[in-house]
């Protein structure tokens, strides 16, 4: 059995995240990854391929890409949405 490393769930990215980081449209990104051009995906989901910030941030750096690395949102959020603290 292969022992695998535990990874915060945030610093999980999908397709959007990382079109997101990169400054790219989620087509190029999956384009890029079905033609190997991405790191190998941590996990293949239903929803697509997942990798970790830390994948994307060294392959962009080994690329000399720029990586605009917004923090990591939580569920329902949206790009561009503000998070709003709501009181109890």
């Amino acid at each position: 059995m292969r022992h695998q490393k535990k990874v915060d769930p945030a610093e999980l990215v999908g397709s959007a995240e990382v079109a997101e980081m990169l400054g790219r449209h989620v087509r190029a990104i999956t384009s890029y990854a079905s033609r190997g051009r991405l790191p190998e995906p941590v996990a293949h989901l239903r929803q697509g391929r997942i990798w970790t910030r830390d994948q994307i941030r060294a392959w962009a750096a080994a690329r000399g890409l720029a990586v605009r690395d917004p923090a990591p949102r939580g569920p329902g959020e949206r790009p561009g949405r503000a998070r709003v603290a709501r009181s109890t």
